[in-house]
């Protein structure tokens, strides 16, 4: 009921008030949190390069100054009003080139917005939202070393299963497929990581070979094959 608070009991004898945020799993709950949070986005720094947000991940491009204006907004009286308590020890600091650290300007920044050394990146290459951002080399050994090896766990697995229909779902429905696709879509093609993709391409392919008996190589190329082909 949203006409007054709910009781959180902890065992059987503490009760705590739910007055603060939305209820866990509430379809709402993104909704009324960028509703909150939009006012406050609106009114960080004018004319920065980037200002962009998915519910609290945000991303913030601009100058020194402006970077530690907009950490003195994220926790100020305003943000804190709206219920907003920023958590720096989450926080990074990117410089896109590894010469604008160097920069007076740039010196001391960290421990000016209370963000630790170890959250700084000095070379560029940085995560967002799950896909690298940066050059080449960086994106391909992200991919190597954050979703090949669990591929390959996942992949060993399904193996031991002696049905092949259940394999063939598995590997359809489980097995990292949703990770790899989204990288796919999020990390431009180059050469470097086309080649990284490649490898998962033939485990892929051995294990659609140990699932289905007798597949041939037609079968092998049907099941490349684009939705809008199949």
């Amino acid at each position: 009921c949203y006409g007054s608070f709910s009781a959180l009991r902890l065992g059987t004898q503490f009760t705590i008030d739910s007055r603060e945020g939305t209820q866990q799993g509430d379809p709402l709950g993104p909704f009324l949190y960028s509703l909150v949070l939009q006012g406050l986005v609106q009114d960080i720094v004018p004319n920065l390069t980037a200002n962009m947000w998915y519910l609290d991940d945000g991303i913030i491009g601009g100058t020194v100054d402006q970077a530690e204006e907009v950490m003195r907004k994220l926790n100020g009286d305003s943000a804190k009003q709206r219920g907003v308590l920023l958590n720096t020890a989450k926080c990074e600091i990117v410089f896109l080139h590894p010469n604008a650290a160097n920069r007076e300007a740039a010196i001391g920044l960290p421990g000016r917005c209370g963000i630790p050394e170890h959250k700084v990146i000095r070379n560029g290459n940085f995560e967002l939202l799950g896909a690298p951002i940066g050059t080449e080399a960086f994106a391909a050994n992200y991919i190597r070393d954050n979703c090949l090896p669990e591929y390959k766990d996942a992949i060993a697995a399904i193996g031991q299963v002696t049905d092949p229909q259940v394999q063939h779902a598995l590997l359809r429905g489980c097995a990292g497929m949703c990770k790899v696709t989204y990288l796919l879509r999020t990390v431009p093609p180059s050469q470097v990581v086309t080649a990284t993709f490649g490898e998962i391409h033939q485990i892929t392919r051995r294990a659609l070979q140990n699932a289905i008996v007798g597949i041939t190589d037609l079968g092998l190329l049907q099941t490349e094959l684009p939705i809008k082909l199949g």
